[in-house]
This record gives C-alpha cells, sequence and structure tokens, in this order.
C-alpha cells in the first residue's frame, strides 16, 4: 500500500513539473506567434488595399 502511494506522489509530481514547464514554455509561442502575425499583418492588408485599389479602377473604366 505505502509503495503504490509513494508512486502515485512521484507521478503527481512528475505530471505538475511537466505542467510547469508547459506554462513557462507557452507565453513564449503565443508572443512568438504575435510578433509574426504583427509583422505579416501590414503585408497583407497592403496586398488587400492593392487589389482593392485595382478593382475599383477597373469599376472606373466600365
Amino acid at each position: 500500500m505505502r509503495n503504490r502511494d509513494s508512486v502515485l506522489n512521484a507521478l503527481n509530481g512528475h505530471s505538475d513539473h511537466g505542467r510547469i514547464e508547459i506554462k513557462k514554455i507557452l507565453p513564449k509561442i503565443s508572443f512568438t506567434l504575435s510578433l509574426q502575425m504583427r509583422s505579416k499583418l501590414p503585408l497583407l492588408s497592403q496586398h488587400y488595399t492593392f487589389r482593392f485599389g485595382d478593382m475599383v479602377q477597373q469599376m472606373k473604366i466600365y
């Protein structure tokens, strides 16, 4: 019985440690993703505004 408790405690300690590691890593991942999105968003918005401008120009021609 005591042996099982020590195994369970070891497992619980291990899983808590894993959760702490994940909690440390997740903000870094989300931060880098947000940085990448911010750097890509201006490019995307420029691309779509150019596209929209082309459409408006074509509409004026017709």
